[in-house]
């Protein structure tokens, strides 16, 4: 004989709408056919009651909650967590950077990112550049394009330290970065001659022999922003909630803030991947003018209480593996409306094994 109903553990911050969402039944059934079976004091009126634990739950429902695999499968309550494996993930990354109406440049490049290991700050990634970075589809060719080539290159192999939100928040081994760059600083001057170069040289030092300096250089690293984001949070029994994200959108200041509704679907998608998206507009306490300044405060919003505000929209879209959680792909469009107005889409793909 079958059973007459299964039961629902009710996790705090549950509430009957939220359950009703996760079991895809209307309040109303969830409520009705608890009712049925409950006692007196467990009795569903509005709203789950604060001591209730135990959900009484149509016979079918449970069991396609549990077993079926193309449901998202949270570490515990609404959070998700990444799983590090040491294997080497290899993706192909394209930038398009857009100012005003016209369509400037793509930059291409492959990059590698492999869990190496875990330590007391947190778990140590090695980001690794596979190729030279295309621009419009051809390599670099002008000495400058060729010089920031070489200094970019000194930072890989990176290893960043990622928490357990999966944000980087540290550089693993400046000490060999800074030993790479005597040898790259050495063969540029080699290569290269002029008082310019010179110049060049002596600024980008600056910030390889600092490692907090580094670490604000990299923070305008679209990749590393985009891919280590705040993707790995709690999501609520909504599956959805309200973050603030920051993306490097104008150069050499701090990232712009955007305030995004951020969704992951319960259901997996046609491929079996998890689906996160995050979407919404600026809202960042400097003006346009001081954004126009390259300011990192708010010194014209201050000033004058009438200055324009600034405006713009952020769109990202994520397709994690279901099995480990880590990014198979992502899809992120940034804008900010300057006087001319700036936009950066930025794609990332995971790279079929050879």
């Amino acid at each position: 004989m079958p059973p007459k109903y299964r039961t629902y553990k009710i996790h705090k911050g549950d509430t009957l709408i939220s359950v009703a969402e996760a079991l895809g039944i209307t309040p109303q059934e969830a409520k009705s056919f608890h009712n049925i079976f409950s006692s007196e004091d467990d009795l569903i009126s509005v709203d789950l009651p604060p001591h209730l634990r135990t959900l009484y739950v149509y016979p079918h429902i449970y069991e396609k909650i549990r077993d079926n695999p193309a449901f998202v499968k949270f570490n515990y309550g609404y959070t998700l967590r990444f799983k590090p494996v040491e294997k080497a993930l290899n993706y192909g990354v394209m930038y398009t950077i857009s100012s005003g109406e016209k369509e400037e440049n793509t930059l291409k490049y492959r990059v590698s990112v492999t869990f190496i290991r875990q330590d007391e700050k947190g778990y140590v990634f090695e980001i690794n550049r596979l190729s030279k970075t295309y621009i419009n589809d051809e390599e670099a060719s002008e000495i400058a394009d060729e010089l920031a080539e070489k200094v970019s290159g000194t930072v890989y192999p990176l290893e960043i330290v990622v928490d357990e939100d999966g944000n980087w928040i540290d550089i693993a081994n400046h000490p060999v970065i800074r030993r790479r760059w005597e040898q790259v600083k050495k063969g540029i001057f080699e290569e290269y001659d002029g008082a310019w170069v010179k110049q060049y040289v002596a600024e980008s030092e600056v910030s390889l022999e600092d490692k907090e300096l580094l670490k604000m250089s990299l923070s305008g690293d679209w990749f590393l922003v985009a891919y280590f984001g705040q993707i790995y949070v709690d999501y609520t029994p909504r599956f959805v909630f309200e973050n603030k994200i920051s993306f490097p959108v104008v150069p050499f200041i701090k990232p712009v803030a955007y305030i995004v509704k951020q969704e992951v679907k319960m259901l997996l998608d046609e491929y079996g991947l998890v689906q996160i998206s995050q979407e919404g507009k600026v809202s960042d306490n400097r003006s346009k003018t001081d954004l126009e300044n390259r300011q990192n405060f708010p010194h014209d919003a201050l000033l004058y209480l009438e200055s324009e505000k600034a405006e713009g929209t952020y769109k990202a879209k994520y397709f994690l593996n279901a099995g480990n959680n880590l990014i198979e792909s992502l899809f992120l469009e940034c804008s900010l409306q300057l006087e001319k107005p700036k936009k950066i889409k930025v794609v990332v793909s995971l790279l079929e094994d050879k």
